[in-house]
């Protein structure tokens, strides 16, 4: 990148934000709280104040950005400074989102977020002696199914599952070196 220039900005948070995410409009998903008439995406914001907020965002012709001012969501539940988010569309239609937090004691929190504004938190993950913080969460929503990984400092990764409206553990390693990013391939 050689140049750059702001598209759209909001002031919300109390302070720094450590992460970000953005959801594309899933196709044929109507007005809801989450969706807005003109919305095509939506923002996550995470923040070392310990909150997530959920934006409403337009893009139009390739580089008109707008976000609206005002959060769909705040979410407060988060235990410790929040270092990254993920989000993704519930596979089932109804305009929902899940959204993973991770903190910097090691704990994380996952939310439902119900396209009628509902918020429920559907997971919380205590911070574990020596955990290190949890460095990095990442959705997946391959074949119609919910995953959910989380890195952490010390080189613990585990896997989870969103199975009827609950996080299950699937699997947990340790890779040796503190995990800074998780990237997941399809297929």
């Amino acid at each position: 990148i050689n140049s750059a220039c702001a598209v759209a900005s909001v002031y919300s948070h109390r302070d720094a934000v450590t992460g970000l995410d953005l959801i594309q409009r899933p196709p044929a998903t109507t007005q809801s709280a989450l969706w807005s008439k003109k919305s095509t995406h939506t923002m996550i914001s995470a923040s070392w104040d310990a909150t997530v907020k959920v934006w409403s965002v337009v893009v139009a012709n390739g580089e008109t950005v707008s976000i609206d001012r005002e959060p769909l969501a705040e979410l407060f539940d988060a235990d410790s400074s929040i270092v990254c988010v993920s989000a993704v569309a519930i596979p089932d239609g109804d305009g929902g989102i899940v959204v993973g937090a991770g903190s910097a004691d090691g704990s994380f929190c996952v939310w439902n977020l119900h396209s009628d504004g509902v918020q429920v938190v559907i997971h919380k993950e205590p911070a574990r002696r020596g955990s290190g913080p949890c460095s990095v969460i990442k959705w997946s929503s391959e074949g119609g199914r919910l995953s959910l990984f989380t890195g952490f400092a010390t080189g613990k990764v585990a896997s989870y599952a969103l199975v009827d409206g609950s996080i299950q553990k699937a699997s947990a390693a340790s890779v040796g070196v503190a995990v800074q990013a998780l990237a997941y391939k399809e297929g």
